[in-house]
């Protein structure tokens, strides 16, 4: 073979080995950059969740933790002990519709609205804490289940919010509280209504219809 010939397929050979190993560098280049934006991310997002929560991002998350119910129905699972007895306890017969709730809903929604500062400083408890919380709660085979999931994903969420509440003293008027809200810890979510609405509620209370404690969620 012409020795021309050969010295040009030696230099297409070079060139072409050189575009692989270039293209091998870009391709590790861009998967390391890639690789490294997927860790800033992360570290990113676990910083966020650990941070303090605002009030529309923590009542989202709420709403998260309280559809992560899970429910037994193997009666061979569940437990099989004594429930509560219902001698002289208030207990409904039925549920029905809180045909009002949007409606009250709406009202604490506005007086919220008019403290935007309140909606945008960080001052409830992080995503990476609820999700903990969520990690506690197991599947519902017992009263004492029930129990500590109501008290886990709705009254100490609630009583959070209650308690920031009672710190701004707007709000605190706004709303009609009275007292201290750690003096007030166990009733702090029936302090938030006035006296009309707990009349209200507890006539509704003995004609057997449910309500949730608080409408803000």
């Amino acid at each position: 073979m012409d020795p021309k010939i050969q010295e040009l397929l030696a230099e297409r050979e070079r060139e072409r080995a050189e575009l692989d190993q270039e293209r091998q560098w870009r391709q590790d280049a861009e998967a390391e950059a890639r690789s490294e934006r997927r860790r800033r991310e992360e570290a990113e997002a676990l910083a966020a969740s650990s941070e303090s929560s605002t009030l529309p991002l923590f009542l989202h998350a709420c709403h998260e933790l309280l559809v992560a119910i899970e429910i037994v129905t193997d009666p061979t699972q569940t437990t099989q002990g004594a429930v509560t007895r219902l001698t002289n306890r208030r207990v409904p017969s039925r549920i029905t519709l809180w045909d009002t709730f949007t409606e009250e809903q709406m009202k604490v929604r506005h007086k919220l609205d008019q403290h935007p500062h309140f909606l945008t400083e960080k001052l409830f408890p992080s995503l990476h804490q609820l999700n903990y919380v969520r990690q506690l709660i197991s599947p519902i085979s017992s009263e004492w289940d029930l129990r500590y999931y109501e008290r886990e994903t709705v009254e100490n969420q609630v009583r959070a919010i209650i308690d920031r509440i009672y710190e701004n003293d707007e709000l605190k008027r706004a709303f009609g509280l009275r007292g201290s809200g750690c003096a007030q810890a166990k009733g702090a979510s029936r302090d938030m209504w006035n006296d009309k609405r707990m009349r209200s509620h507890s006539w509704r209370y003995r004609r057997r219809r449910v309500k949730s404690p608080c409408p803000c969620t």
